[in-house]
């Protein structure tokens, strides 16, 4: 496995390789995107998974696009390359692609879904792999609880039973909602829909796929149509779903300690989360071997939020 990948331009021939590579995803990416990161199981010496890349910004090539291209959430891709502007990023741009992950500390089984991520990852039943998608949680005021559930049932062109607390809000900005809309592309809930025994919470498509990876939702988990095509087809009524909140995460890979560190919501902020958290998960990754952190590169990366695994020792 490896952490980082790096991928280079060096040539005219690999310039004019790579445009025609690029040309060809894009016409693929048009019929398809790319379905779920899926990997193999690590071994009891780590829990990363996958690794980061870069790839070329093509022209007229959005980051909201690329993201989706990658299996990547619009704030991982804007939290990883905080030194492009997102409005307008220029033609060929290196993009960092943060596909590698610290898996959630919690059991690996069913669903799990952290919230500060916003990611989700699915454990199938017999099986030694893990797959992971972007999603949209619930944004301010309406954010996604934390919880234990599991699904009770699962539906293809859901309708769309909408809830009061929802048509008292749009009301007061000048939209009327009515109490059901049917399967369509104005439907919410896309094509795919699971309910969960949390009450009023669902993890669904969605027609807004520029949503995805954003706090963009009432408090549902919303997903790409692609993803949530392939989620729904292999997840199965009563499997677990765990919702948890975890913005900090650390791992072993080889000789060297890494931190995966993202933003907290607003609403579900740690009291102190420089000592109370971030120094909490390093300390218990780092107990059994003792070795010498870099608090310095802990903290800054703390406060950059980049969100993928990033170095804090230098082996032994």
């Amino acid at each position: 496995m490896n952490i980082y990948r790096v991928s280079i331009v060096t040539s005219n021939a690999n310039i004019y390789n790579y445009i025609i590579g690029s040309l060809i995803s894009t016409i693929l990416l048009a019929v398809s995107c790319v379905q779920a990161l899926t990997f193999n199981l690590p071994n009891n010496s780590t829990n990363i998974v996958g690794e980061v890349y870069t790839v070329f910004l093509e022209p007229g090539q959005s980051l909201r696009e690329l993201a989706r291209k990658h299996n990547m959430g619009y704030e991982e891709i804007i939290r990883a390359n905080q030194h492009i502007n997102p409005w307008k990023p220029k033609a060929w741009s290196k993009i960092i692609i943060p596909s590698s992950f610290i898996l959630p500390d919690t059991a690996r089984k069913g669903i799990i879904i952290n919230l500060p991520e916003m990611r989700l990852y699915y454990y199938p039943t017999n099986s030694d792999v893990v797959m992971t998608f972007p999603i949209g949680v619930g944004r301010q005021g309406w954010q996604t609880p934390t919880a234990k559930a599991r699904i009770i049932e699962k539906k293809v062109d859901p309708k769309w039973y909408v809830p009061e607390s929802i048509k008292e809000h749009m009301a007061s900005k000048g939209v009327f909602l009515p109490d059901i809309v049917e399967a369509g592309p104005n439907n919410p809930l896309g094509e795919f829909a699971m309910k969960l025994s949390l009450p009023g919470y669902l993890i669904h498509g969605t027609n807004k796929p520029y949503s995805v990876g954003k706090r963009s939702s009432s408090g549902c988990i919303r997903m790409y149509p692609e993803d949530i095509d392939q989620l729904f087809h292999m997840a199965e009524e009563k499997d677990p779903v765990r919702i948890i909140n975890q913005p900090y995460k650390a791992s072993w890979y080889r000789k060297d300690l890494y931190l995966e560190s993202h933003m907290p919501f607003g609403d579900q902020l740690p009291e102190n989360p420089k000592f109370d958290s971030i120094h909490q998960v390093i300390s218990n990754a780092n107990k059994q071997k003792n070795i010498l952190v870099d608090w310095d590169s802990a903290y800054t990366i703390n406060d950059r939020f980049t969100g993928y695994p990033q170095l804090i020792t230098r082996g032994y």
